[in-house]
């Protein structure tokens, strides 16, 4: 995700990870750190996910920039998936 990110963020994409057990805000400040991570994180987003109904952990969410849900994917597919379904999101918004 975070490669994602970087590679995309001129076509406006945001990446936004979501801390959805509100865990502390230093506790995420130090895995950011670790990992070396590009992408955002919302802290205390428990609410924030609850409203989009997922289903577990992990899942990913394509949004638009209208805030309409365009594809999910509940469990992670891989990388190659999830570039083909990102490039596919920004290619049907005109950004790619």
């Amino acid at each position: 995700m975070s490669q994602l990110a970087t590679e995309h963020a001129d076509a406006g994409l945001i990446v936004l990870a979501v801390n959805v057990w509100d865990e502390d805000k230093r506790q995420i400040e130090r895995f950011v750190r670790k990992e070396k991570l590009a992408q955002r994180f919302l802290l205390n987003g428990s609410k924030v996910a609850n409203s989009y109904k997922y289903p577990g952990v992990p899942t990913l969410l394509w949004i638009d920039g209208a805030g309409i849900v365009k594809d999910v994917e509940c469990d992670f597919g891989g990388p190659a998936s999830l570039a083909r379904r990102t490039d596919q999101l920004l290619r049907s918004s005109g950004k790619n």
